[in-house]
C-alpha cells in the first residue's frame, strides 16, 4: 500500500508540474473514473443488466473526461458525438463476436483455481465478455476522437476560408499518424498484461493454433482487435463530424 501511495504522489505531482491546471484536472478525472468502475462492479453484483451498462458507463466516462478536462466546446461536442457513434458500432460487434466465438466465462487452463468456489453466481457471462470489451476499448478511442478534433480545430483557426474538403483531409491526414501510434499501444497493453500467460501457455506445449483457439487467450485477441477497429472508424467519423459543425457554425 506505501508503494501503490508513493507511485501515485509521484504521478500527480508530474501531471501537475508539467500539465499544469490541465494535469491536475486529468490527474482527479482518472480518480473519478476508477470511481466509476467501482460502482459499475455494485451494480453488477445487483444484477444490473452489462450490456446496458457497459454502454452507458463507457459513454459516461467519456463525456465526463472530454468535458471536464477540456470544456464545452466545439471540438469536444465533435469528439463526444463520434465516440458515442463508434461505440454502439462496437457494440453491435462485440455482440456478434463474442456470442459467435463462445468465449464468455472461464476457461479449462482456470479450472483448477477456481475448483473450491461455486460459480452460480446469478451472472451472464456472456454479458461480462461484452462489457469487459467495450470498457477496455473506451480509452483508446477517446484519445483518438479528440486528437482528431482538435487537429482540425486548430487548422480552421488559422485558415478560416477552409472547406469541408479540406478539413475533413486535414482530419484524415493527422487520424493516419494517430492510427500507428495508439493501434501499437494497444497491441503492447494486451501483450504486456498476459506476456506470463503467453509463457505458460508455451511451457503446456501449445501450438499457435491451440494457442489462438483457447478461450483464456481469445478473449485478449478479440477486444485488441475490436479496439483496433474503433479506433480506425473513430479517425473518419470524427474527421466528418467536426468538420460538418464546423461549417455548420459558419
Amino acid at each position: 500500500m506505501t508503494t501503490f501511495w508513493a507511485l501515485s504522489f509521484i504521478l500527480s505531482l508530474l501531471m501537475l508540474l508539467i500539465g499544469g491546471k490541465r494535469g491536475a484536472k486529468s490527474f482527479f478525472a482518472l480518480y473519478v473514473n476508477i470511481l466509476i468502475l467501482i460502482i459499475t462492479v455494485f451494480l453488477l453484483y445487483f444484477k444490473v443488466n452489462p450490456i446496458l451498462l457497459a454502454l452507458i458507463v463507457s459513454i459516461l466516462i467519456s463525456a465526463f473526461n472530454l468535458y471536464f478536462i477540456n470544456g464545452i466546446h466545439l471540438k469536444t461536442n465533435a469528439s463526444f458525438l463520434s465516440i458515442s457513434l463508434v461505440m454502439c458500432l462496437l457494440f453491435l460487434l462485440t455482440l456478434l463476436f463474442t456470442m459467435h466465438l463462445g468465449l464468455q466465462g472461464f476457461s479449462e487452463e482456470e479450472w483448477e483455481e477456481i475448483g473450491v468456489y461455486s460459480l452460480h453466481i446469478g451472472i451472464n457471462f456472456y454479458q461480462i465478455a461484452v462489457f469487459t470489451t467495450i470498457i477496455a476499448a473506451v480509452g483508446a478511442i477517446l484519445d483518438t476522437t479528440i486528437s482528431v478534433a482538435s487537429s482540425i480545430y486548430e487548422y480552421y483557426t488559422h485558415f478560416k476560408e477552409a472547406t469541408f474538403k479540406e478539413l475533413y483531409a486535414n482530419g484524415l491526414a493527422v487520424g493516419k499518424g494517430i492510427l500507428s501510434a495508439t493501434s501499437t499501444t494497444l497491441f503492447f497493453a494486451y501483450l504486456g498484461s498476459y506476456l506470463t500467460l503467453i509463457i505458460w501457455l508455451i511451457t503446456l506445449h501449445y501450438s499457435l493454433l491451440d494457442t489462438l483457439n483457447s478461450k483464456v487467450f481469445g478473449l485478449e485477441i478479440i477486444a485488441t482487435l475490436i479496439g483496433g477497429i474503433g479506433v480506425i472508424v473513430a479517425v473518419p467519423v470524427t474527421a466528418y463530424i467536426t468538420s460538418y459543425l464546423i461549417k455548420k457554425q459558419r
